[in-house]
């Protein structure tokens, strides 16, 4: 709403999990609970630092009710993140040594070729089509 000052709503709901779960971190100390990266770091984790080897790589969300099994697949799809190296096949580079005919510098030109997996191989496990690679 037009005046709602956003910023302290913002903090709030950022404030008060992140809380939440800094005491879940310390109610947890000394039992033989799973091992997962709670708290202030979990956050951080999340928020910040967009890790490539993240500790915890899982999400658990809640769906409303009249969302069916096949739109919660194709989110998952969608929301997933994918590495070059999980949709090309084989990748080579040629390079090629050049002078320039008026100022005699030397320089190097790479082409680099992409093979990709085919389209129903990667379409299907991560819904994408070759506009999105």
């Amino acid at each position: 709403d037009p005046g709602e000052a956003v910023g302290l709503v913002a903090a709030q709901s950022i404030g008060e999990p992140s809380t939440q779960m800094t005491l879940n971190t310390f109610h947890f100390a000394g039992l033989g609970a799973k091992n997962v990266t709670l708290g202030i770091p979990r956050l951080r984790e999340i928020i910040m630092t967009a890790s490539a080897a993240i500790k915890t790589p899982t999400m658990d969300l809640e769906l409303r009710p009249e969302v069916t099994a096949e739109q919660s697949a194709d989110f998952c799809r969608h929301a997933s993140r994918v590495l070059l190296n999980q949709v090309v096949e084989h990748a080579t580079v040629h390079e090629v040594m050049r002078r320039d005919p008026l100022t005699g510098d030397r320089s190097r030109v790479y082409t680099v070729r992409l093979q990709f997996w085919p389209r129903a191989a990667y379409t299907a496990e991560y819904g994408l089509g070759p506009s999105d690679l």
